[in-house]
């Protein structure tokens, strides 16, 4: 699973990218350092794009699921 996503820019400041390679639905949530989910969508399949324009600096844990893994990737946010 891990290789099949890809995030980017990283570091970001106005829009992520998130890109699939599988058919799989995926959970996505975004949090901050102290563990607070800032974005969260379910059932998605395909790439997606998210609007982090409002999004403080900082570090952020994106978690990425489907019924059988679990991916985290870290963002910088600047």
């Amino acid at each position: 699973l891990n290789k099949e996503i890809k995030v980017f820019p990283n570091p970001a400041n106005k829009e992520l990218n998130i890109e699939y390679i599988s058919g799989d639905n995926y959970n996505i949530s975004i949090c901050n350092v102290l563990g607070d989910v800032i974005y969260s969508d379910v059932n998605l399949v395909s790439s997606r794009h998210i609007d982090i324009s409002n999004f403080s600096s900082g570090i952020y844990t994106i978690s990425i699921q489907n019924e059988t893994l679990r991916v985290y990737k870290k963002l910088i946010v600047e």
